[in-house]
């Protein structure tokens, strides 16, 4: 069984953000040799970081609990494809979306996402998809997903139809990666992170609770990011 996690950063309801979500799900759903088990997260409340820093000094957010966020991470964990929706707000994702992605920032120091697959989804009125999409794009590469791809429309500019024949072909090589086996992919923003956190965990400056996680993962023995999926 598929495991699939979205996040939507759009807390509007029947967005256009919705439309191409539910789209991209509706086609893996049509695979009748796949099955897909899906976690929504959606109009779910979430607390903003207050940046403390515990999570990098104990593994632990002491607002998890506050606000359920473990019972999140745990479906993140338990997915085999991370898809990350927002509409672009002043060129930017949404404040909820940023709110996420801060309450997962540890992970991006540990790649504890590491070998599933990723999918990027923005909507747009006007301008800001590039900024948006960049960005996603480096915050899932330092968490260790692969594969990512990016769906993006822009209201104003592009065709419907355009953008729902994109998520179609998507859909359809993802489907065929999955069942061939076919080797994933990380990007060169995974492997430069993986190197330089590589060397600083090395050092005697590093966070010791972040070290002991490289430690015990085996990760210090790593080659690469795309090598460590051979082991």
């Amino acid at each position: 069984m598929i495991k699939v996690f979205i996040f939507n950063g759009n807390l509007n309801e029947n967005s256009i953000t919705d439309f191409f979500i539910n789209n991209f799900l509706e086609k893996l759903y049509q695979n009748s040799e796949i099955e897909v088990n899906t976690y929504y997260l959606k109009n779910k409340m979430i607390n903003n970081c207050i940046g403390c820093h515990r999570c990098f000094q104990c593994k632990k957010c002491l607002l998890d609990e506050k606000d359920s966020f473990n019972k999140i991470r745990d479906e993140m964990l338990n997915s085999d494809i991370i898809i990350i929706g927002t509409p672009v707000y002043a060129n930017n994702v949404t404040g909820y979306c940023k709110t996420f992605i801060d309450r997962i920032t540890l992970w991006s120091h540990i790649f504890k996402l590491i070998s599933k697959r990723g999918i990027i989804i923005t909507t747009t009125y006007n301008s800001g998809l590039d900024e948006v999409n960049n960005y996603l794009y480096k915050v899932m590469s330092y968490l260790g997903l692969a594969d990512i791809e990016v769906i993006s429309h822009q209201l104003n500019k592009d065709n419907i139809k355009g953008t729902l024949d994109e998520i179609n072909f998507i859909v359809s090589k993802l489907i065929m990666n999955i069942k061939t086996n076919k080797k994933l992919k990380f990007s060169k923003f995974s492997e430069e992170s993986f190197k330089i956190l590589k060397e600083y965990y090395v050092s005697e400056n590093a966070n010791n609770n972040e070290k002991k996680y490289w430690e015990k993962t085996g990760m210090f023995s790593w080659e690469s990011l795309e090598k460590s999926i051979e082991i």
